[in-house]
This record gives structure tokens, sequence and C-alpha cells, in this order.
């Protein structure tokens, strides 16, 4: 506060903490790292496979970003978003430009908290403003498993979460049920 107030020239008050803050925490070791509150919710998901959000994927298609699959019964879906709306505004800030990380950043978020986005909905001619109220996400580290034969068992696993071990298990347990059951295509 000292150094905003008297310093001579103005400073980034955000950028002047974040460089002490990384500055201190290389004193301590290689391991260390400072996680804002801006990232935590892809740190959440990468430990965990789960995140405050509205559920739905999403891809870059030209300057704008387009809604690839609304997950079911998720709050995208419940709010009645279509697979290949293309997203114009977060909370009427234009989207136009951003990247897919950076709209993940602005649809992720606090569990019960509210975000409004404007899209355009293809064979529609106004754009249309929806209400999404996020929630926590969990996907599933296995999200497929099944007999491809009577011999052959599949597994895919999508991501090492802290429970992925358990759900390989689970899905591995389940497939051994199968009498014939001799090998698996591990994915």
């Amino acid at each position: 506060k000292e150094v905003n107030t008297y310093y001579v020239d103005n400073i980034e008050p955000a950028k002047f903490m974040r460089t002490g803050i990384d500055a201190m925490l290389s004193s301590l070791d290689p391991y260390t790292n400072y996680i804002s509150e801006a990232d935590i919710e892809g740190y959440r998901f990468q430990t965990t496979g789960k995140y405050g959000g509205i559920g739905c994927g999403v891809k870059k298609v030209g300057d704008y970003i387009v809604i690839t699959e609304p997950y079911k019964n998720f709050p995208a879906d419940k709010a009645g978003i279509k697979a290949g709306d293309i997203l114009l505004e977060v909370d009427g800030q234009s989207v136009k430009g951003k990247s897919v990380d950076d709209i993940g950043k602005y649809l992720k978020g606090t569990p019960k908290t509210e975000t409004k986005l404007t899209i355009q909905r293809p064979g529609t001619k106004d754009a249309l403003v929806i209400s999404v109220s996020r929630k926590e996400i969990a996907m599933k580290s296995v999200p497929y498993f099944a007999m491809l034969n009577d011999s052959v068992g599949y597994i895919k696993l999508v991501q090492f979460t802290e429970n992925c071990s358990r759900d390989v298990a689970d899905a591995f347990a389940s497939l051994k049920k199968n009498p014939k059951f001799s090998c698996l295509i591990f994915d």
C-alpha cells in the first residue's frame, strides 16, 4: 500500500505483488509454486478432476468459441445450451478472438455463482442471453469401458487424478466378471 501510494512512478499493484511472491518462493525450492485465485480452478481440475463451471466442451472456430458438447445433466445442458452455439459474450464482455484457455477462465468459477452467456444459435436471427449457475463439475477419469468382443476388454483413461486408480480398478473388476475375458486394451 505504501509503495503504491508514495512511489515516484505508477506501479501495477497486482504485478508488483506477484513479482514479490515469486521471488520469495524461489528462495525455498524449485517445487514450491504460487497458485493465484484466478488459476485455482485449473489446478483443482488437474488434481481432482473437479472444477466449478457450467459443464460443456468448447473449441475455437475462426474468431469465436463454439460449444461442442453441453455435458448431459450439467448446468449448460439444463440451461438449454446446444452444441453449435457460438459464444459471443460472457457477463457482457466480448469473447471474440479469445482462446479456449481464456474462455475456460470466464466459464469456470465458484459453484453456485451465476454467469450470463450471449450466444448466437445457428438458424436464429437474434442473439440469446442465457443465465447459467455454475456447479461443481466432476469429470470421470474413466469415461468408458466395455467388452469389445467375447474375450477383449477396453478401458479408456483420460486423466490422472487422485481417484483414477480406483476408477480403473472398478472398470477392470467389472470387465473380469465376463467368464471369457482374457485380455485388455488400456487406452
